[in-house]
């Protein structure tokens, strides 16, 4: 008991001693930024949710295969295809535009040679997820232009320049 006494003395007389040195101890620098880290990997669509959510069967690399993977596309929202979102009041003129929404998405998907996922590495490794479990990922295609070149699609702008999501809030 006594030696365990006298630590503890010691422990906290050291404390004390650091916290009166007169000189001041050196500010501790921020940590440096870290770069995000994103996982790309390419993907087959299995089917369409709706605009901005479907699923896919993802090729990680060899033969590893992720099937039915559910994936919330990042980078527009849009419009609804039915009235259970409880966030936002759903129009029936809001249908009509997800479900040409989702046709559009789907035809383009279906037209492209290449179709990539980037989803975003968390700090424990995993990849980052929506409140519903969905995968959030940005979506890339490569599509052949008029010409027969390969032109490569960002979805999310996509989408946007045609209308097919919300504005932005």
């Amino acid at each position: 008991m006594k030696r365990r006494n006298t630590l503890l003395y010691l422990a906290c007389g050291g404390l004390l001693a650091g916290a009166l040195a007169s000189e001041p101890l050196p500010a501790a620098s921020p940590p440096a930024a870290q770069p995000a880290k994103w996982r790309v990997c390419d993907a087959r669509l299995v089917r369409l949710i709706d605009g901005d959510t479907l699923v896919v069967d993802l090729h990680l690399g060899g033969d590893v295969v992720l099937k039915g993977q559910r994936i919330r596309a990042l980078g527009y929202d849009a419009w609804e295809v039915s009235k259970r979102r409880r966030t936002v009041t759903v129009t029936d003129a809001e249908i009509v535009k997800g479900k040409a929404a989702g046709e559009a998405l789907d035809e383009l998907i279906r037209s492209a040679e290449g179709f990539t996922l980037k989803t975003r590495i968390l700090r424990d490794g995993s990849t980052a997820r929506d409140p519903f479990g969905r995968i959030l990922a940005e979506l890339h295609l490569e599509v052949r232009d008029d010409r027969g070149q390969l032109e490569a699609i960002d979805v999310a702008l996509w989408m946007r320049r045609h209308g097919h999501c919300r504005p932005d809030r």
